[in-house]
């Protein structure tokens, strides 16, 4: 497939590929998401059908849905806070930061998780090897994304315990455990 095939299938699986105001951010976002289906071998199509966790017994919530719901949530987040906090700098999360964490967070997912021989789903050797958010933050690298949205794909999950976070950290983190601790 082309990459370019991969990429209309994205955007049209995940529209908020391009509410962004930065068109270079969006470039690289969306570049980033072909990148990870590309190494992955899988057709974007295929990401509807995989749970978006792997520690929820019989998760029938995509990763698709998760990713657009948590980025959903994040951005419902970020408005609520500035609007709660109008003088309050340290609450306003940028736009576009927000909008690509949200997106990319769990992009190494798709690298980590992978169709079994029984027809399920399971972890693929990379994902025994490395976690998403490790996966994740090497494939927004590689797309020259900002070292603060790599920041909040690093730390949305155990691996960011213990490190001083952004606001953007914060909600990513908050919004992707809200949208799964009530499956657990």
């Amino acid at each position: 497939m082309k990459s370019q095939d991969t990429e209309q299938q994205l955007i049209e699986l995940i529209p908020e590929l391009i509410g962004f105001e930065d068109k270079q951010l969006q470039r690289q976002v969306i570049d980033t998401w072909v990148d990870a289906c590309v190494q992955a071998g899988r057709q974007p199509a295929e990401l509807e059908a995989m749970p978006f966790s792997l520690l929820v017994k019989d998760c029938d919530v995509s990763f698709i849905a998760h990713t657009r719901g948590v980025t959903q949530v994040s951005m419902a987040m970020g408005e609520a806070l500035k609007a709660a906090y109008p003088d309050e700098p340290r609450f306003r999360a940028d736009h576009d930061t927000l909008l690509a964490a949200a997106l990319l967070h769990d992009v190494g997912k798709v690298l980590e998780i992978g169709p079994t021989e029984g027809g399920g789903w399971g972890k693929t050797e990379h994902g025994r090897m490395l976690r998403h958010p490790i996966s994740g933050t090497a494939l927004a690298q590689a797309r020259g994304i900002d070292p603060k949205i790599l920041h909040v794909i690093a730390c949305h999950s155990k691996e960011g315990d213990g490190y001083r976070k952004t606001v953007e950290a914060h909600i990513i983190h908050h919004a992707d455990f809200v949208s799964f601790e009530p499956l657990h």
